[in-house]
């Protein structure tokens, strides 16, 4: 920000009044910064929920959420963890250009039996995604971890 003129808007983004091309500037006439426009619909129709204070993707997550929670709480299983990343391939450099790691980020891990569960919360239509049914492969592969969809 010029001259330490910063201002916040609604939403409390900082912009500058002075200049000239801040979308939120009072001289453009755009009165909303781009983070206080109306919001699109999800690609997948998804809606999020906060729940605990923690903001889910969707309704599904949320709930699977609670339920883990109250397992957790009666002892069924433990050690419950929320959106853990795995690596499935270091980073690389290809044709001289870094290609950053492959990861996959669970929605839900935890001990159940002594044993490591790996969960998703996926609808039937995004369980079909060939970005997800590769990281399901690779998790299976490379890891050798089964990923349980719910």
């Amino acid at each position: 920000m010029r001259n330490g003129s910063a201002v916040h808007c609604a939403v409390g983004r900082s912009y500058s009044p002075d200049h000239p091309t801040c979308r939120s500037c009072e001289r453009q006439s755009a009165t909303l910064c781009r983070g206080s426009l109306e919001k699109r619909a999800s690609k997948h129709g998804n809606v999020k929920v906060e729940v605990d204070g923690i903001l889910f993707d969707s309704k599904r997550e949320a709930g699977r959420y609670l339920h883990l929670k109250i397992l957790e709480r009666a002892g069924v299983i433990s050690e419950l963890k929320l959106q853990v990343w795995f690596v499935l391939a270091p980073a690389v450099v290809l044709d001289g250009r870094k290609k950053p790691e492959l990861r996959y980020r669970a929605d839900f891990t935890y001990r159940q039996d002594g044993r490591l569960v790996i969960e998703d919360s996926k609808s039937p239509h995004l369980r079909k995604n060939p970005t997800y049914r590769s990281k399901k492969h690779l998790m299976a592969t490379v890891l050798g971890l089964e990923i349980h969809e719910v």
